[in-house]
């Protein structure tokens, strides 16, 4: 009974082996079909007699012993002409152990008929380090827990490539680390992770697309490839199989959309859309189910064509309407822009004829006119014409010349930039004029030779003593003439005023008169006080040439007093009035007086120093002492508003005559005495 129970799971597993085989052959498409993109991975576990050479699948639920030895087949298929192929597989570490080291743990099969016309050897590698794995990897299936080991084909330039015929290419053997039974699931696998395309270009694995069918070599691993690797996940005990179905996609010319593959009845995760140039994608039709059917199902993309505008940017040139239409259409050629001072190119980038997948502005190119400026003398020295790019600066040139003539410039005006156009300048003369500014015995004379016609200029003003300038004769035009001319100078003599300021003194009315005539001089000023000392500035013998102002020069009065006795004036500062020996003091009266050159006193006023020796307002002068006496006697005089006008101060002294006799005697004789105690 239990070999009959090995024999269907055997026969069960070498028939579901068959179906898939047959399944994925049968997809393929005519080898080097240019369009083909599919292949599958599958994984085969089994036991191998490496006596009889038999490969023996696992049966469903058939459990293996540890140490016992179980063989994995790698099984690929493509429809399109494979060059070079490397495959990973990766098993659970704790519960196998790979046999062999790098290319001695496998071994390729020689009735494969890719290996047999396309590669040339191949190679293996029993120890992946983390680096090359995929991030994903890392992140969600736990480095720590499985081993993956590779195997690579080998290709040369003579090897011819060759569809993956969908028999076994590879085998490696793992060992049991342990007993492998029902709950066990030691897991062997790999999947579309590890294996190159167009959005997965760093990984390790790869089944590279030939270009051509002529050699192995010419190929590369960047394609949408449609990879199926259902069948590439096993775990040990094998289950039962549950039915499965998938569902493909036609994208109507858009980008591929692998099929999905899941149990019947399971949830159906629909995949991103597909696109396409032009198109919007819409649907499915018919609409993707939401479980997986019991049978396999195919649904077409739904597209609607986009529509696109096309700007054109006229770049500083005429403006040029923008188009719309849908994708594909024709494109009317737009109108060709203008632009002052260029050529236009074209655009850029270049205008389409039909209508792109988006919006698109394009651009105009333009190159920059060079423009020759001419320049027409007429009749002057000769002027080199110039040439430069539009816009740029225009330099002029050296202004021509023309006998008896002065330039005035060209016509039409010289333009500071390059104009859009080639350009005629016509140089503009004017004839040279003598003018003459004749001053008419003024300051300045002037002469000047001009332009006719340009703006007359008039010179600053003449000057001329005593004169008054009025203007020119002839009046000066707005433009000087076309014939050499003189103007001479007009004048008025000026009428010129006198003024006299006699600072507080008597008034003087001015005096007018015209320039050069003569000066009547005025009657001296009086001023109290001040003798008159002429006038400053000096008074002019005749008008002068502008009004003038003089000033009364004055010299203060200095007024005095001198005190008179016996009718002679006393000189110095002292008196002296000898009294005689025999006669008092108080009995000696003097008569003093005074004499000033002030001829208005209304006051005059006798002090003495000394109350002994006393003086009334009529200068008489009485000594009522009874020894020498002196007195400072002080005679002021005032004026009618009570102020001093002079003053004087003498010191009279009293003496006794006999007094002043002893006392030379007596002096005389302390001459001699004296020295004669010094001895």
């Amino acid at each position: 009974m239990l070999k009959s129970k090995k024999l269907l799971s055997l026969l069960l597993a070498m028939l579901l082996v068959i179906n898939i085989s047959a399944v994925a052959v049968g997809a393929a498409t005519a080898p080097g079909d240019p369009e083909a993109l599919d292949a599958t991975v599958e994984l085969i576990a089994g036991r191998y007699d490496a006596g009889t050479k038999v490969f023996t699948p696992l049966a469903i639920g058939e459990t293996v012993a540890a140490n016992d030895i179980i063989s994995v087949r790698i099984i690929p298929t493509s429809n399109y002409l494979v060059g070079a192929s490397n495959y990973i597989v990766m098993f659970d570490k704790t519960l196998f152990t790979i046999q062999g080291a790098n290319k001695n743990a496998f071994t390729a099969n020689a009735d494969n008929h890719y290996f047999s016309s396309a590669c040339t050897g191949y190679s293996g590698g029993t120890n992946l380090p983390s680096v090359v794995w995929p991030n994903t990897f890392l992140a969600t299936e736990n480095y720590d827990v499985y081993k993956a080991v590779k195997v690579s084909t080998q290709v040369g330039t003579s090897s011819n490539p060759e569809v993956l015929p969908g028999t076994w290419l590879f085998q490696f053997s793992l060992k049991a680390n342990a007993n492998l039974v029902i709950g066990t699931n030691a897991r062997i696998w790999t999947d579309a992770r590890w294996f190159k395309s167009n959005a997965n270009g760093t990984v390790e694995g790869y089944i590279s697309k030939c270009l051509t069918g002529e050699s192995s070599t010419v190929a590369k691993n960047t394609y949408d490839f449609s990879f199926n690797f259902d069948n590439a996940d096993i775990k040990i005990p094998l289950t039962a199989p549950v039915a499965k179905s998938s569902i493909f996609f036609n994208t109507d010319g858009g980008s591929a959309v692998p099929y999905i593959r899941g149990e019947v009845g399971s949830t159906v995760t629909a995949p991103q859309p597909p696109t396409k140039t032009g198109y919007t994608f819409v649907r499915w039709d018919p609409v993707l189910p939401a479980l997986y059917p019991a049978v396999d199902f195919n649904t077409t993309a739904i597209w609607s064509i986009k529509e696109s505008t096309i700007t054109f940017d006229a770049n500083g040139g005429s403006p040029v309407a923008s188009q719309t239409g849908d994708y594909g259409t024709t494109v009317v050629t737009p109108i060709t822009p203008v632009r002052e001072g260029y050529t236009f190119t074209g655009w850029q980038p270049a205008a389409p004829t039909t209508f792109p997948e988006n919006n698109l502005t394009v651009t105009a190119q333009w190159t920059i006119k060079q423009i020759t400026v001419t320049f027409d003398s007429a009749g002057g020295s000769a002027v080199t014409s110039k040439t430069g790019s539009f816009g740029t600066t225009l330099v002029a040139p050296f202004a021509p010349t023309k006998s008896g003539y002065a330039f005035n410039g060209w016509s039409p005006v010289l333009p500071s930039t390059y104009p859009a156009n080639d350009l005629t300048v016509t140089a503009q003369w004017l004839k040279r004029i003598i003018i003459t500014f004749d001053s008419d015995n003024g300051l300045t004379n002037l002469q000047i030779t001009v332009n006719e016609g340009s703006a007359l200029v008039p010179p600053a003003d003449p000057t001329k003593t005593g004169y008054t300038f009025v203007g020119w004769s002839p009046s000066l035009p707005s433009v000087y003439p076309n014939v050499d001319t003189t103007y001479t100078a007009q004048w008025q003599i000026k009428q010129t005023t006198i003024t006299f300021f006699t600072d507080d003194g008597t008034v003087i009315a001015p005096m007018t008169g015209a320039y050069g005539t003569p000066v009547i001089a005025p009657a001296d000023p009086v001023k109290v006080g001040f003798n008159f000392n002429g006038w400053g500035p000096d008074l002019p013998g005749t008008f002068p040439a502008d009004d003038l102002t003089v000033t009364a020069q004055w010299v203060a009065i200095v007024y005095y007093v001198n005190m008179t006795y016996n009718n002679e004036v006393v000189e110095g500062n002292s008196l002296e009035i000898p009294v005689p020996w025999l006669t008092m003091y108080s009995r000696v009266k003097i008569q003093i007086g005074y004499e000033t050159n002030y001829d208005r006193p209304v006051r005059v006023e006798y002090l003495s120093s000394k109350p002994n020796v006393i003086v009334n307002q009529h200068g008489k002068v009485t000594n009522q002492g009874f020894m020498v006496r002196s007195s400072d006697i002080t005679i002021n005089i005032y004026d009618m508003d009570d102020n001093i006008i002079a003053t004087n101060k003498v010191n009279i002294l009293f003496y006794k005559t006999i007094t002043g006799i002893i006392m030379e005697k007596f002096i005389l004789l302390l001459q001699k005495i004296i020295p004669l105690f010094q001895k």
